[in-house]
């Protein structure tokens, strides 16, 4: 499990990574297709985006951190899973709380 674990602090931290330079940089010619979406306010879209990404993220992390803590492999998928959906949920209701975009 520890190949597991590096591999999901990594991919944590390019999510990290990427959401940083976003939300940063503000540019929303880093996020895929938004050539196509019609987008009032590109900065705060772009601020938003990089929020649920850094959120996003914290599932590899804590997905990691119990593959380290514990050797069993179902612990820590299930960590990934259900903690990504929960996270993209908490992101999606923070964006739509807002109502900016």
């Amino acid at each position: 499990m520890e190949g597991y674990a590096v591999l999901m602090l990594v991919f944590a931290g390019v999510l990290f990574l990427y959401a940083g330079i976003l939300a940063k940089t503000k540019d929303v010619k880093l996020i895929p297709r938004t050539d196509a979406a019609s987008i009032k306010n590109k900065a705060q879209y772009a601020e938003n985006v990089a929020k649920v990404t850094a959120l996003s993220a914290l599932a590899p992390l804590a997905s990691a951190l119990i593959a380290r803590i514990t050797d069993a492999a179902l612990p820590s998928v299930a960590v990934l899973v259900l903690g990504l959906a929960f996270m993209l949920w908490l992101g999606i209701r923070l964006i739509n709380r807002s109502g900016k975009v």
